[in-house]
This record gives structure tokens, sequence and C-alpha cells, in this order.
């Protein structure tokens, strides 16, 4: 096997990431039946994603009341440890935007601020330099919160990872709350045999990253499937690849799929499979982007005046593409006010 790419001489940063999440492999070994940690096919992450199912699903567990505010909020992520290894803040952005039950996940390797900066799309960069973009992670869908102790088991409907090999373990965790409220620890959910968890996640409330929240998906047949998030004054977006972007037959990984379509040249299959996009900002500076997966979309605003409306009714259109409001703490006049009282500027 050739060695795995590096930024900037790095040791590969999704890889590192998939090992902390591992315990360094000992997942595969401490998440089963056997060991007391059983778990059904609707509970992995990608079970209706493949099934093309997550919107009648979701729709579903909003109707039955499978909604929590124990997690809803902004949250950046200082700590991320398990096996031998940790990840902080200093080597990663990341903001987690999690309504009642919605979310948007956004995790971009900070080594990569600087390699990338300068370029202005996915055409100036080279093969290898697309391989290296390929390490970053962005992911959005339900969170079903349940239980005492707290867990939650997170249901993806669009996945920077997902490239058609569906994880085999479901993302579950047990949740620990702070007494402050401001901060909280993911514990994986299978432990080992001294009864530690597998990995931990520190999650901190980001300034003014609490309040009301608006979770919006977009429903136009045809399109890419899309999110938006508001939570407090921060928002969150992610809009996924094309379907025909997924390689078949499906790669172990996105890693892997990226490094084969360099190999054969296939520059276009190489882009459109690095062209889901999402990003961070907050509404306090104009709805302007101060995070994105792609660069070159950090420091543009969202959107300008008269591209969304907002009826009577409640129903919102975002360049005349109906989104559907599956969550929303505003009324009609504050949810106008929120969208509509927006300033001039170069938008997305």
């Amino acid at each position: 096997m050739p060695p795995a790419p590096t930024v900037e001489g790095r040791p590969n940063w999704s890889d590192k990431q998939g090992r902390i999440l591992t315990g360094d492999g000992q997942i595969t070994q401490l998440y089963t039946p056997e060991r007391g940690f059983p778990f059904a096919d609707e509970e992995l992450p990608h079970h209706h994603l493949r099934n093309k199912t997550t919107t009648p699903a979701f729709r579903q567990w909003r109707k039955d009341g499978r909604t929590n505010e124990l997690i809803a909020g902004a949250w950046c992520r200082p700590l991320f440890v398990g096996g031998w290894e940790h990840s902080d803040s200093t080597q990663e952005k990341v903001f987690n935007l999690q309504t009642r039950s919605l979310f948007i996940d956004i995790r971009i390797p900070q080594s990569s601020l600087v390699r990338f900066r300068d370029h202005t799309s996915l055409d100036t960069m080279s093969a290898d330099e697309l391989v290296l973009f390929a390490q970053r992670h962005a992911f959005a869908g339900y969170s079903v919160v349940s239980g005492s102790p707290p867990r939650c088991v997170r249901h993806h409907a669009i996945d920077w990872n997902y490239v058609g090999a569906p994880r085999p373990r479901p993302n579950k965790w047990r949740i620990e709350m702070g007494r402050s409220g401001d901060v909280w620890k993911e514990w994986g959910w299978p432990t080992d045999q001294f009864g530690q968890h597998v990995y931990m996640e520190r999650w901190e409330r980001l300034p003014n990253g609490s309040g009301k929240s608006i979770a919006l998906r977009r429903s136009t047949p045809g399109e890419r499937d899309a999110f938006l998030i508001v939570v407090g004054d921060h928002f969150n977006y992610i809009v996924n690849r094309t379907p025909t972007a997924l390689p078949a037959p499906a790669p172990a990984s996105l890693g892997a799929a990226a490094a084969k379509m360099a190999r054969d040249e296939n520059r276009a299959g190489l882009e459109a499979l690095l062209g889901l996009r999402a990003g961070h900002g907050t509404v306090s500076s104009g709805w302007r982007v101060d995070a994105a997966l792609h660069p070159w979309e950090e420091g543009l605003t969202l959107f300008g005046p008269g591209d969304i409306t907002v009826s009577d009714a409640g129903e919102f259109a975002w360049h005349g593409q109906p989104w559907e409001m599956f969550e929303n703490d505003f009324t009609i006049e504050e949810t106008r006010a929120l969208f509509l009282g927006v300033p001039s500027f170069s938008k997305l």
C-alpha cells in the first residue's frame, strides 16, 4: 500500500479521526451483541440514506415527539480522545449545530486553512491537492435522544464521508451534561473490559450559541438535498453532492475513492465527489460565512435581499425553491425579520 497522503508533513487527518473514533480499532471487537451492545439495522447511520427514506422517517419521528432539548445549541469541540491519540481545537475547526431534532456538524482541519487558502475553486487544484482536500468532514441529519442516562443515535441524511459503503455500527453515544448546561461530554457507546468508553468528545457552547432555533430542508424534487440550521446567532448550511457523483462499486472510504480517481485521471469525477458544500457563520455579521469546506466561500454571505420569501402561512422559499420548515421557534414576523432584514453583500 502507498503511504497515506500528508498535509504539510502531518499524518492523514481523516485517518487519525477514524483511529480516535474507533479506539484504535477496538470498536469492532467491543460493539457486539455478545458483549451487551446489540443494535438493529435501523440504528445504523446510513440506513435511511441508503433506502432513500430520510424524509418520511424524520417527519414521523417529529410527529411522534422524538425530539429533545438536552444538547440543542451551537457547539465547538475542544477535545476528541480515543485509543492512544487525541485532537483538539488547535488541529481542527468544529461547528456542531443541533436543534431538538436536526443537526449539521462541520469539521475542518486547521492545516488545510493554509494550504488551500489561495484557491478559488476545485478547478485551481492539482489532482494531488484534490486528494488531500478530501480530508475534511461535514454531515447532517436527525439526532434521536432518549433514555436515562441519556443517549443519542444520529441518522445521517448528508455525509461527506459516505461514498456508498455504509458505516457498520451506529453513531451512538452517551451524553454527560455539565452542571452549567454549556459543556457536555459525548461518550462512545461501547465500553471495554474495564468499563471505559471507546472515545470521548468534549463539547462547549459557542458564544451566543443558545436561544431560538430554526431548521430548514430543501424540498424541491430533483435538487440536491440541503439543510440550513440557525441556533442563536449561529448558522450552518450543507448542500449534498449530486447522486451521480458516488462511484461504483462503492469504495471503502472517500479517501480511497479520491485517490483512485486521481490515479485514473478522472478529474470530473473527483471534483464531483468533492462537490458537497458546507459552512458556518453568524447572523449578526449579515449572514457572512466565516468557515467552509470550500474556503473560497468564506467571506461571502449566504443570501441577499430578495432571495428569500416567507408567506403568511409560514412557507419558506429560497430563489423560488420551497424549503420545508422542519422546526421553527420563531413567529412568522420574527422569521421574516431574521431572513429578510439582511444587508446587500456578495452572496453565495
